[in-house]
Formats: C-alpha cells, sequence, structure tokens
C-alpha cells in the first residue's frame, strides 16, 4: 500500500510543472496565487514596459475573474508592491541632479512626487484588492527555520514564502519571476 501510494504522490509532483499562460485553460474550481512582479505588470505604471507580457497577464486576470477561480494575495505581496511603486519614483526623482543625493526617508518622502506617488499606489492596491482575496497572514504556524534553509541562490526570503504558502495550499503560482520559472516546484507555475 504505501509504495502505491508513494507512486502516487511521485505522479502528482511529475505533473506540476511550469506552463505558459497561451497553453494554460482556466477551471472555476482553481486557486492562484499571483507574484508581486505580475501586479506590477497589471497595475504599476510601467510605460509600456513589455505589452506583450502585459495583455497576456492581463487575459489570465480578466479568465479567472470571468470563470469565477480564486486569486489570493497576503500583506507581504502588497508591502512588497507599495515599496516597489514608491522606489521605482524615487529613483526618477533622484535622475534629477539636484536629487541625486537625496535620501528616500528624508528627503523624497517629504516631495509632492512621493505624495502623488502615494495616492496612485493606495488606489492601486484598492484595485488589486478588489480583483483577489486576502489570505490571513500566519506567520506564527509556518516553519519559518525551514524556508530559511530552503533557500538558496535563486530563491529570497519572500520568494521561499511564496512557495511554502503554494506548496502548502496547492496553489498555482502566476509569476514572471525567472528564479521561479526555472525552478521545478510539487505545484504549477504559470508564466508569459
Amino acid at each position: 500500500m504505501k509504495t502505491r501510494q508513494s507512486l502516487t504522490k511521485l505522479l502528482i509532483v511529475l505533473f506540476m510543472a511550469t506552463c505558459k499562460i497561451s497553453n494554460y485553460t482556466v477551471s472555476p474550481t482553481e486557486e492562484f496565487f499571483f507574484d508581486t512582479n505580475i501586479w506590477m505588470f497589471l497595475f504599476a505604471p510601467l510605460a509600456g514596459a513589455r505589452q506583450n507580457k502585459q495583455k497576456a497577464y492581463s487575459k489570465l486576470l480578466g479568465d479567472i475573474i470571468s470563470r469565477g477561480a480564486t486569486i489570493w494575495i497576503n500583506s507581504q505581496v502588497v508591502a512588497e508592491y507599495v515599496n516597489r511603486c514608491l522606489r521605482m519614483e524615487y529613483e526618477v526623482w533622484r535622475k534629477d541632479p539636484q536629487n541625486c543625493n537625496g535620501n528616500f526617508k528624508h528627503d523624497f518622502r517629504q516631495t509632492e512626487d512621493y505624495q502623488s506617488t502615494l495616492r496612485d499606489t493606495k488606489a492601486q492596491v484598492s484595485a488589486i484588492l478588489q480583483k483577489s482575496t486576502r489570505y490571513p497572514d500566519d506567520f506564527h504556524t509556518i516553519d519559518v527555520e525551514g524556508i530559511i534553509s530552503s533557500m538558496g541562490t535563486s530563491l529570497d526570503y519572500g520568494d521561499a514564502v511564496i512557495v511554502d504558502l503554494c506548496k502548502r495550499k496547492k496553489y498555482k503560482l502566476v509569476t514572471d519571476d525567472g528564479d521561479m520559472t526555472n525552478t521545478e516546484f510539487s505545484f504549477d507555475v504559470i508564466t508569459a
């Protein structure tokens, strides 16, 4: 009996793979987790960067919503999204010669550029939260030591936490992170 169970587990792992969006059909019962970079493609002002990927991820988002499937999000992704949007604008602000030595916290936060970007980012996060379901943080239940020990040259701590969540909950991870799309996991990874 144990041999049959082991074989079943092995077959399940073998069928988990990285899938291209163009070859993927959404089922209403599926549960997805969008990495921060996907939300960046969908909502952040990336000035038309990689429009083909933006279109692919936008289509997938529409398919998931129209079929009634679930997209999960956690506070880590929201924090990464907000920080990345503000930091991108900070990098633009610093290109001005008078700001090149400006500090993010002490100088940039005092500017109208920061306030404007923060307002836009808050609106974007609100839109993201309307399209996703909040996953409650369960820091007290995760194996932090195991996550840290699983970190290698390709996954940082944030990635390792997402991988752990997707593995435990059997979520399909949607990401454009090469470190995650080029690694084999026991759950599906979907990418453009």
